[in-house]
């Protein structure tokens, strides 16, 4: 017999590969070697590690093969509408109040059945 997991199941790896992959995310963001100019974190825009970037053209992202990528502090003089709001990391890294940034955390990965 041939064995058809259940909607149930279908729907727990699901989100199971979906924890993991915001973990590998969440991971992937750093400092890193990305450096940006002292103007542009005086209007609000940092470049940060995202490895995003190498897999993927997202909005921020410095370029093909690149893992570097501008966002904008939550209270940029000067934002870019396309740019993410930067991670938790930027803030305490550039002294900036931690509410200007997004909080990236590591989720539970449920197991691997329900």
């Amino acid at each position: 017999p041939i064995f058809t997991p259940s909607k149930r199941d279908i729907a727990w790896r699901v989100m199971r590969e979906h924890v993991l992959a915001h973990n590998r995310m969440v991971d992937g963001v750093k400092i890193g070697k990305c450096l940006g100019t002292s103007q542009d974190r005086a209007l609000g825009r940092v470049v940060y590690h995202d490895a995003e970037c190498e897999k993927q053209g997202l909005p921020g992202c410095t370029g093909a093969g690149s893992s570097c990528r501008f966002c904008n502090v939550k209270n940029a003089k000067k934002a870019t509408k396309d740019w993410p709001v930067c991670p938790d990391v930027v803030c305490e890294n550039y002294d900036v109040k931690k509410k200007n940034c997004e909080t990236l955390k590591r989720y539970a990965v449920p197991d691997e059945t329900p």
